[in-house]
């Protein structure tokens, strides 16, 4: 069982950047992903992603975690069509190194 929760859980991980929120943001541009409705509170970035893909969606915030340590806090998910793409609500937060 520890197998399987080490394998399917993403680590909380200090920030490994000064500035988190153009980590996230250049991340984003560079797999042309649109990020709407922006807004930081202190370690906390919240966003919206109109329409994506739900897969490319976890492998992005996956990667971003283990590059950034950027981690999700919350997310929304509403189906946009009958495939895999939703739109996205997302908060995520980070720890910076003391």
């Amino acid at each position: 069982m520890k197998t399987e929760i080490d394998k399917n859980h993403l680590p909380v991980l200090q920030v490994k950047t000064d500035n988190p929120r153009s980590v996230v943001e250049n991340s984003a541009h560079e797999i042309n992903l649109t990020l709407t409705d922006i807004r930081q509170d202190g370690q906390t970035l919240a966003f919206v992603v109109n329409r994506v893909n739900v897969y490319e969606l976890k492998n992005w915030l996956r990667e971003m975690n283990l590059a950034s340590g950027v981690r999700l806090e919350k997310m929304n998910l509403t189906p946009v069509d009958h495939l895999s793409d939703v739109k996205a609500e997302i908060q995520l937060t980070w720890k910076k190194v003391a």
